[in-house]
């Protein structure tokens, strides 16, 4: 038993000693971080910086991305480089420089973009280098950014004409006659894109009850007798309770004569909270649901 012991305390001493070993090979190796220079004046992109933008070919003409820059200390003023990581060919402005004046602890880069450009997307990425203007180790922002910018070229058809029978099913609304500006685009192709049709436009609708700027209802025409309006929240409400109106199509419509209608009970309803975004009573209940392209009547 002695002996077994004796063993046992030997086995325990080479792991200890094993241990150590092991551990002060690991510290040899071990490199302790870089310290900050006391001079950096930690410059960083701000998080609140967009990483995507959407526009049009005649928006980027004239467009300038503000890139948003900020720095922890601010005595002095500096002209910060600016290294270019990538970008698309031909397609972005990015100044050399970020300039920031004595006390000023935020400024922004402005990035124009060179047109005319075809529908896709387009990026670049930035950064800033030098230990007097980086901490590698901040958390309020990032030295370096990415922006990736999708192109969508818009053309407007003119003016559509809508019969409402999708509302009627739940409210004495009876069947309003209205107009909205009727668009397509390329990236799109097969789609109409109605501008406001159920948000500024739509006739019983007042501030208030509709989501403000441009909101697009899509139709899908690309075949004639199988027009689908895609499921979609039509960023209105008249119950905050009950949450925005969605719409569906239950039976595919048809385009004739320059006239989209959809069989009896075609259509259905839903609300974002009361039916937890999905269709809940059919619409289009007498069949009148009607929307006719630019140039036509509904007859």
């Amino acid at each position: 038993m002695k002996m077994l012991k004796k063993y046992a305390y030997l086995l325990t001493l080479a792991a200890v000693a094993f241990g150590f070993a092991a551990c002060s090979e690991d510290r040899a190796d071990y490199e302790p971080a870089q310290p900050v220079s006391p001079d950096c004046q930690e410059v960083y992109f701000a998080s609140s910086n967009p990483t995507k933008v959407d526009m049009t070919s005649v928006e980027a003409a004239t467009a300038s991305i503000p890139v948003v820059v900020s720095r922890t200390y601010a005595s002095g003023a500096a002209s910060i480089p600016v290294k270019l990581i990538s970008a698309s060919e031909g397609a972005f402005n990015v100044p050399e420089t970020i300039e920031f004046a004595d006390g000023e602890e935020q400024v922004t880069l402005d990035i124009t973009m060179n047109t005319p450009l075809a529908d896709g997307d387009y990026s670049f990425e930035i950064a800033i280098e030098g230990d007097e203007y980086v901490n590698p180790y901040t958390q309020l922002g990032s030295y370096a950014y990415a922006l990736t910018v999708t192109i969508e070229n818009w053309e407007k058809l003119g003016m559509a004409t809508i019969r409402d029978d999708f509302l009627t099913t739940l409210y004495n609304t009876g069947m309003p006659v209205w107009q909205c500006e009727c668009w397509t685009r390329s990236t799109m192709p097969g789609y109409i894109c109605l501008k406001n049709c159920w948000t500024s436009e739509y006739p019983f609708n007042a501030p208030g009850e509709y989501e403000e700027g441009d909101v697009w209802f899509y139709v899908n025409i690309a075949n004639p007798n199988q027009v689908i309006i895609p499921s979609q929240d039509l960023r209105f409400c008249w119950d905050p309770a009950d949450g925005n109106f969605c719409i569906f199509t239950m039976a595919p419509g048809t385009l004739k004569d320059g006239v989209i209608t959809f069989p009896t009970n075609g259509l259905a309803i839903g609300l974002t909270i009361y039916t937890g975004g999905k269709a809940g009573w059919y619409a289009n209940t007498s069949g009148m649901f009607a929307i006719a392209m630019p140039g036509y009547d509904i007859p």
